[in-house]
C-alpha cells in the first residue's frame, strides 16, 4: 500500500489551515487598522480653536427618522469626548433614544463634526460604530466655546 494519497491529503490539509489561519490574520489586521479612535490631542482645533475648549450645543432635543426608527438627541452641552482622522465625538449629555417597533432603549452616542470647513455633523451611537450618518440639514447646533459655557 503506497503512503503517496496520505501524503497529499495531509498536504491539502495544512494548506486548509495555512490559508484560513492567513485569512484571520488579514481580518485581524484590517479590523485593528479600521480601531482610530483615541483620546482628544491638544494640537486639534477647529476655527483655530482648541477642540478641547469647544462643545456641542443643541437647544432643543433633535428627532430625526432613518428608516423604520427614530432617533432622538436630547437637548444640552455635547462635550468632546474622542477624535479620529477626520473629526471629533462629541458625547450627549444623557443617552440618545432609539425608539422602534419593539420599544425604546437608550444609548452612548453623540454628534460627530468633521474637520471640514463646513463642520458637517454627523450621527453616532456608541463609540464601536463610525459615524456615516449625516444629520439632516435641518439639525439646528451651536460650536460655542466651553469658557461661556461656563458662564451660563
Amino acid at each position: 500500500m503506497s503512503s503517496k494519497p496520505y501524503r497529499e491529503i495531509w498536504r491539502l490539509m495544512l494548506m486548509k489551515i495555512i490559508a484560513r489561519w492567513l485569512i484571520l490574520a488579514l481580518t485581524l489586521a484590517a479590523l485593528s487598522s479600521c480601531a482610530t479612535y483615541r483620546p482628544i490631542s491638544s494640537d486639534r482645533s477647529l476655527n483655530g480653536v482648541p477642540v478641547t475648549d469647544l462643545v456641542v450645543v443643541l437647544e432643543k432635543p433633535y428627532s430625526f427618522r432613518p428608516g423604520y426608527v427614530m432617533n432622538t438627541l436630547p437637548a444640552g452641552i455635547y462635550r468632546p469626548a474622542f477624535e479620529d482622522d477626520n473629526g471629533v465625538y462629541f458625547q450627549c449629555p444623557t443617552k440618545v433614544i432609539i425608539e422602534d417597533v419593539v420599544g425604546s432603549t437608550v444609548h452612548d452616542g453623540g454628534v460627530y463634526i468633521k474637520f471640514t470647513a463646513e463642520h458637517e455633523p454627523y450621527y453616532y451611537v456608541g463609540i464601536s460604530r463610525p459615524a456615516n450618518f449625516r444629520l439632516p440639514r435641518d439639525f439646528q447646533f451651536k460650536l460655542e466655546r466651553l469658557s461661556s459655557q461656563r458662564n451660563q
